[in-house]
């Protein structure tokens, strides 16, 4: 059953990403787009987080680290101080240039919220992109990102803009890992990557939250854009136990100018 007006989902994929019940779930970072809803088991079983794509939040890293976590490694290749400084300069002078929509004050609060992250003893920042095979220092790929940090009982969020399938094809995620945060584009364009990844995943994951990003389009019954949590299997009760509908009433709609967009089983 389709909740969302106008909107027929292709039911084959929405079983393919049913999540499972879980009996109690937290919701962590800002509201509407940057939060997740995650199971508490997790969170009190992780020590460390590797979050790949910063995207000028860390709302979700602030409040992990809020619940216990001793250690965050935060990989992005874009941000920089010099980087935000010439945002701000540039917003300042775009301000003048007739026809052309400039931010300064946003640009000003991203340089003050890319400081915090950087002054917090708990988040070590890298300048570096995830890539399928690292062949440069600003690069790096799983199979290094997981030598360097061989912890036990680490969280993984991954939010790099299409680039997640690439990096899936060359790589298995370790089964040490507790708790996995997937951000999901173009899903219909890369159907058959989705697919693959998703499968391969629920091999030692249960899906535990799904969420449809609400300012993404839906395309023959297959939303663009979604938000999916997957937990290490050794953490499940039940895995045949699934939810009636979607998302969780703990979650929140991507963007306040567009409905959210439910699915009922």
């Amino acid at each position: 059953m389709n909740l969302h007006e106008n909107v027929i989902f292709n039911s084959d994929f929405m079983n393919l990403i049913r999540p499972i019940r879980i009996a109690e779930q937290i919701r962590l970072g800002r509201s509407n787009d940057g939060g997740y809803v995650v199971p508490s088991i997790a969170i009190s079983n992780t020590t460390h987080l590797i979050s790949i794509g910063y995207g000028n939040d860390a709302s979700f890293e602030f409040e992990f680290i809020e619940r216990g976590a001793k250690k965050v490694f935060l990989f992005d290749d874009k941000s920089s101080i010099i980087f935000h400084i010439k945002e701000v300069f540039i917003s300042l002078i775009g301000r003048f240039v007739k026809g052309k929509d400039f931010h300064p004050r946003k640009a000003v609060f991203d340089l003050k919220y890319f400081l915090k992250v950087l002054s917090n003893s708990k988040i070590q920042f890298k300048k570096k992109s995830l890539v399928p095979i690292a062949q440069t220092r600003k690069n790096i790929d799983f199979q290094n990102l997981f030598g360097e940090i061989p912890i036990e009982n680490a969280a993984v969020k991954i939010d790099i803009e299409e680039n997640e399938y690439a990096c899936f094809s060359q790589f298995v995620i370790p089964q040490r890992i507790t708790l996995l945060i997937i951000e999901f584009h173009e899903i219909q364009k890369n159907l058959p990557s989705f697919q693959r990844i998703i499968k391969m995943l629920k091999q030692n994951f249960c899906i535990t939250n799904v969420h449809i990003n609400n300012f993404g389009h839906i395309n023959e019954g297959i939303p663009s854009t979604i938000e999916m949590v997957f937990l290490n299997k050794k953490f499940v009760e039940k895995e045949d136990s699934f939810v009636a509908a979607i998302p969780s009433n703990i979650d929140h709609p991507n963007s306040v100018r567009f409905p959210e967009i439910y699915y009922t089983y």
